[in-house]
């Protein structure tokens, strides 16, 4: 059984979230953008304070294609650093989404069709994909691993706080 199995839903979110943030200094296209997606991303996880409607179009937008498109732009530009930052950054706002959904109705069955991929085991995507990332450092994963598994086992309603997880890492 994966380690996160082991963990509440709030706690798995904030592992992505917590690397998230170590690497998203690295954005050289679209930070600001960026940081308002994850902000947001922590707040439901703090406090539920959105839905996942309004998640997901940070995500994907009619608008301006949403966070999803520099994604799209790195690798059509063949930037490979800037793709591996960007596909992490996705795949934390996915996940938060569909943790979002799950949370509100009890199940992920009124997901946005491309969020319906997403799974627990998009964690251990994120946790190939951040690997790739420069000034990467697999202790933070590891500690961080192990503080989410003593404090915030599956089944606790204990609460994430960002600055918290920050600290740890």
């Amino acid at each position: 059984m994966a380690w996160y199995m082991n963990i509440n839903e709030d706690a798995k979110v904030g592992f992505l979230l917590a690397l998230t943030e170590k690497m998203i200094d690295q954005v050289t296209e679209g930070y600001n953008d960026a940081r308002k997606g994850i902000d947001k991303c922590w707040k439901w996880v703090e406090e539920k304070k959105y839905d996942g409607v309004d998640l997901y179009l940070i995500f994907d937008n009619e608008e301006d294609g949403g966070l999803s498109m520099f994604y799209e732009e790195a690798v059509d530009n063949e930037n490979h650093q800037q793709a591996s930052i960007w596909l992490c950054i996705n795949y934390a706002l996915v996940y938060t989404i569909w943790q979002a959904y799950k949370f509100e109705y009890g199940n992920d069955e009124h997901v946005p069709q491309s969020i319906e991929i997403v799974d627990d085991e998009m964690i251990d995507a994120f946790t190939e994909e951040i690997k790739k990332v420069d000034r990467y450092q697999e202790e933070w994963a590891e500690g961080l691993k192990q503080y989410l598994l003593k404090n915030f086992p599956a089944g606790c309603d204990k609460k994430i706080r960002k600055e918290e997880m920050i600290r740890l890492i």
